[in-house]
């Protein structure tokens, strides 16, 4: 697979997204933020983001819930890489 931060920014874009969705009551939709992370942290060119993308990842299969300010502040990061 190759690395692309925009793809990295869609994929924890859509975490956020189905986070609500979870929330209106489709709770299948934890796979889905599951597998979004995962492909994130696969296709992260900053290894020190992927990582922390990797550990958001193992918290949520914990306790299933997302933190969206990490989220916010990992897409922020990474607009930064891109922007650099």
């Amino acid at each position: 697979m190759r690395q692309c931060n925009n793809c990295v920014v869609k994929h924890l874009s859509a975490c956020l997204v189905l986070d609500e969705e979870v929330h209106l009551g489709h709770p299948d939709h934890v796979y889905y933020i599951i597998g979004h992370l995962n492909e994130a942290a696969i296709e992260c060119e900053n290894v020190g983001i992927a990582v922390e993308i990797r550990k958001l990842r193992e918290a949520y299969r914990v306790n299933y819930d997302l933190d969206h300010a990490v989220v916010v502040s990992l897409l922020r990061r990474i607009d930064e890489d891109v922007q650099s």
